[in-house]
């Protein structure tokens, strides 16, 4: 009878059909990676072609090869390249796009959450107090104890914005929330623009003195106000920080860590940095607490997000964020923290080699 001789053997001719449908084959046809199974091409492609993490639908093929979108770090995210103009939302955390099959939180300003942040996100003031005293007991084990506790408080965007506002500071480029009164564009990775440091500066300070030329005698008497230069460097008093709510906690621990950084150098007298340096020095407060954290289990939701954050810190491209990191991040690891921060303490610049 009639046969066919493919792959290798002798096929009946209703033997020989597709891996896929299993109908049997025509003249064309591929096989699976092993070689073994044949598979009519559009078949084939239904049964190994890359889908869309958004739709869930093959990913079209332009031309002779196939076009798709990945993230950096969420490298089995793939979808279709219309996703990133049509619309679909991203979780504002880990900036994974959200499936078609799922609803996600949303917050305020279209801000959204998908299921796996969802789990631990921190809500409002109250539930940060127990992270935010860790992290003051994690400074303190740094040996950088700060002088007083600022108050901390979790905020809307709109907070946010209204506190810049008052601030009247320059906006930086980015980064763990731009503390210190400053605050990102927004244009780069997910910790750029959720916190704020806000400070008084006092160089002078209104009293009020006995005006004893005054007539009126007892019970009667009169003063006069009058201006007190404080001599040296100013005083400076953090009066708090804000923090964007809404984020899980590993993400919220981390800006809280940068921005509490920012209140430290502040407390320490240091209110002339460069941005460079200032930045530098709390994006690398950030990755050291994100890195002092217990590991989670292999695999797990958490360990995921704790790798994709640190990431998103070490290869931030901005120059104030990302270039400041990395050069602070090379100060520690080759002269230790005490010894970076002693440098900064004395001449406002990380150590030299």
């Amino acid at each position: 009878g009639t046969y066919i001789s493919a792959l290798g053997h002798s096929w009946h001719q209703g033997c020989f059909c597709c891996g896929h449908c299993k109908l049997p084959m025509a003249d064309r046809f591929v096989t699976e990676p092993d070689g073994h199974v044949p598979y009519h091409p559009d078949c084939y492609r239904l049964a190994f072609g890359q889908r869309c993490c958004v739709c869930a639908d093959i990913i079209p093929e332009p031309g002779r090869g196939i076009m798709y979108m990945t993230h950096d770090f969420w490298k089995d995210q793939k979808s279709c390249p219309a996703h990133q103009s049509d619309g679909t939302v991203r979780c504002t955390a880990c900036q994974r796009l959200c499936p078609r099959a799922e609803h996600w939180a949303q917050l305020e300003e279209g801000r959204h959450i998908c299921l796996a942040c969802l789990d631990s996100i921190v809500v409002d003031t109250q539930d940060a107090q127990p992270l935010y005293a860790k992290i003051m007991t994690f400074f303190e084990g740094m040996g950088m104890r700060l002088p007083v506790k600022p108050p901390l408080m979790l905020v809307d965007s709109a907070a946010l914005n209204s506190a810049e506002a008052v601030e009247h500071r320059p906006a930086g480029n980015g980064g763990g929330g731009g503390g210190g009164g400053r605050r990102g564009d927004g244009s780069g990775p997910v910790f750029h623009t959720r916190g704020l440091t806000l400070t008084q500066e006092y160089r002078q300070i209104r009293t009020v003195v006995r005006n004893r030329g005054a007539g009126g005698g007892l019970p009667f008497f009169s003063i006069r106000p009058e201006t007190t230069h404080i001599e040296g460097p100013a005083h400076t008093e953090v009066t708090a920080i804000l923090v964007q709510y809404g984020m899980p906690w590993l993400l919220t621990g981390s800006i809280l860590a940068h921005e509490l950084m920012h209140a430290y150098l502040r407390l320490s007298g240091h209110t002339r940095l460069s941005l460079d340096v200032e930045e530098g020095l709390c994006q690398l407060m950030a990755l050291l607490w994100l890195e002092h954290q217990p590991p989670a289990p292999e695999g797990t939701w958490e360990e995921r997000l704790a790798s994709y954050f640190a990431h998103q810190i070490r290869t931030d491209r901005s120059h104030v964020y990302g270039d400041g990191f990395r050069a602070a991040h090379e100060a520690f690891q080759k002269h230790g923290l005490g010894a970076t921060l002693a440098s900064v303490r004395a001449c406002g610049r990380l150590p030299l080699e």
